[in-house]
């Protein structure tokens, strides 16, 4: 069973009780979950109702990050704005309390809990997530019915919230496939439920859902998208490195084929083109490409580079937080870290890995010959990097 006071932020934790091999074997862009708890303060760790009151009212937020919406017609941004588009924090709580919704974009980059969850469930899903906040007055509907184009888990912090869920209409859309909408007023909901503080529940992309509050209290959750790279994604990268390592894909087509078209001709290249695709190498290639494309999107998350930084005679850990890769060549390891790159002679692998395992170490039980200069040197740099992180004291009552 998991223990949830040392599960961290997982995909496990996520979705418990569920498992994470019952949800992507069952769930995964096939179809709605909805996990009902009675545990209101489940997600205390990630976010509470006052740090976005703090958010609101304290970090001059602009619009971007802050805007209203309402079922029944928007709002002119300009009405809660200011100098500079900075939110008018006055007005945006005046149009709140007549039923616009209040939403919050990308505040990862802004609450630690939050930046915390997405790096962590980024690392599982190898994929960037991005967490915007809906704050929904009593008796309000922020948006019509609609669906994503990327997945959902919604995060139910405060209040409650009625879903509606209607049939598909599209499979696996993208922000470049995504056809119209369409009216859903002659559709009945093929399910429904109301999210309580401590629920979640998981929409797939292209399912059709609207939201409203229906009972005497504002509602506050967070809306957690999952920005799939998908098999198009791939082969994209298969075939920027095709053409850079076949110069047949860097050929001319036939003179006049917009008019004479030569189908057997282009037939004929295409498919030993084609063919050169299955090549094992150029897929490895694309894996890796997509990798560091991944790797490269994420933010670091590097706490105590100030207060109680960690030194190399600490007892010292892997920061979970931390997203990266290591690439070997002949002579050097690579490490990727977000847009950065950290390099080692190759006769350091042992060293570097042993430090990276995600145990607790102290530089003593570093292995290999290297003196310890050599040894600090290491240790400093991952620290630098944000990589490392001091082991937490556990005090004893």
């Amino acid at each position: 069973m998991l223990d949830m006071r040392k599960a961290g932020h997982t995909i496990d934790k996520l979705i418990y009780p569920i498992t994470s091999n019952e949800f992507f074997n069952e769930y995964w862009e096939k179809k709605t979950l909805y996990i009902k708890r009675e545990e209101k303060n489940y997600w205390k760790d990630v976010l509470t109702p006052k740090e976005v009151d703090d958010a609101l009212c304290s970090l001059n937020l602009r619009l971007g990050e802050v805007s209203l919406t309402r079922a029944a017609g928007n709002v002119e941004s300009d009405k809660y704005t200011i100098k500079e588009k900075l939110i008018d924090v006055v007005k945006l709580f005046q149009y709140y309390h007549k039923g616009y919704t209040i939403i919050m974009n990308h505040m990862d980059l802004r609450i630690r809990g939050l930046a915390e969850l997405t790096s962590s469930l980024a690392k599982e899903f190898s994929m960037p997530l991005q967490t915007n906040l809906y704050l929904t007055p009593q008796n309000s509907q922020g948006f019509n019915t609609h669906y994503d184009t990327h997945c959902v888990f919604i995060l139910q912090v405060s209040g409650s919230k009625k879903w509606r869920i209607y049939k598909r209409k599209v499979e696996f859309p993208t922000d470049e496939y995504a056809p119209e909408q369409g009216e859903y007023s002659d559709q009945m909901p093929v399910e429904e439920f109301q999210l309580e503080p401590g629920d979640i529940a998981y929409i797939p992309r292209g399912i059709p859902h609207d939201a409203l509050t229906v009972t005497g209290e504002d509602s506050l959750h967070i809306t957690l998208g999952v920005l799939s790279y998908n098999w198009y994604d791939l082969m994209g990268c298969v075939l920027e490195i095709s053409q850079l390592r076949n110069s047949n894909f860097r050929k001319a087509l036939p003179i006049g084929f917009a008019f004479n078209q030569p189908i057997d001709e282009i037939n004929i290249s295409y498919r030993e083109l084609v063919n050169s695709l299955s090549s094992e190498a150029f897929l490895k290639e694309a894996m890796t490409m997509m990798s560091e494309k991944f790797i490269k999107s994420r933010r670091s998350i590097i706490h105590g580079q100030l207060a109680d930084k960690p030194t190399y005679y600490d007892n010292l850990i892997l920061n979970q937080y931390s997203i990266f890769n290591f690439v070997y060549e002949e002579d050097f390891i690579r490490i990727n870290v977000t847009e950065r790159t950290i390099v080692f002679p190759i006769s350091f692998y042992d060293q570097i890995k042993f430090v990276l395992s995600g145990n607790e170490f102290t530089i003593d039980e570093i292995p290999g010959n290297h003196d310890l200069i050599i040894r600090i040197q290491i240790i400093d740099k991952l620290i630098d990097y944000g990589l490392l992180r001091k082991v937490p004291q556990v005090t004893h009552i």
